[in-house]
């Protein structure tokens, strides 16, 4: 990330992504209400994603660098949209480890755990827009307004960030997601 590029820029280039892989995971889920089987591999692959971009990247910068400057405006952390989106941040995890421990397993999937992946999967897509509608529409604007120097620190802290997970990381999992994006692509019939 760049000196010139908002903190806010680089979050919202990362929902755009989270974005395009939840969509290929209803592609995902659809394929398995048609097929009537799970690609355990692509599941691997969406869950590995969730848990090391959507969660371990993009949400620890606005739960540890993001929120706490939030307080400092017309926000609270206990109450209102930053809680709520704390809030989301664990349900999505929860749902998370379910695919996680689905992908996991040596057998192959029985129907129950078919229909519980997709039905889980489903609940999981809506929170993510839901949540990520929150950001967009309430939060991210308010971000904006922050005053230069908190932005500059922001950017600071979020660059500091960057460099403790390391760049690398960050673009192998871009390639999952577009290896994901490809298999399961928007039109296409699932």
């Amino acid at each position: 990330m760049t000196r010139r590029t908002h903190i806010i820029d680089s979050l919202e280039d990362e929902h755009r992504l989270i974005a395009e892989v939840t969509d290929a995971f209803g592609r995902f889920l659809n394929a398995i209400d048609e097929v009537g089987e799970v690609d355990r591999a692509d599941l691997s692959q969406f869950a590995r994603f969730f848990v090391e971009f959507a969660d371990q990247r993009h949400h620890e910068k606005e739960e540890d660098i993001l929120m706490p400057a939030l307080v400092h405006t017309s926000l609270r952390w206990d109450e209102g949209p930053l809680s709520q989106l704390r809030a989301d941040h664990e349900q999505e995890r929860y749902f998370i480890e379910a695919f996680q421990q689905l992908a996991a397993q040596s057998a192959a999937l029985s129907m129950e755990d078919q229909r519980h992946l997709v039905s889980v999967g489903r609940e999981f897509i809506e929170l993510g827009h839901r949540h990520m509608g929150i950001e967009q529409d309430h939060v991210y604007p308010i971000a904006r307004t922050l005053p230069g120097e908190q932005i500059e620190a922001l950017t600071e802290r979020l660059t500091t960030f960057e460099q403790s997970v390391g760049p690398e990381g960050a673009s192998e999992l871009e390639l999952v997601a577009r290896g994901l994006i490809d298999k399961y692509p928007s039109g296409a019939a699932a």
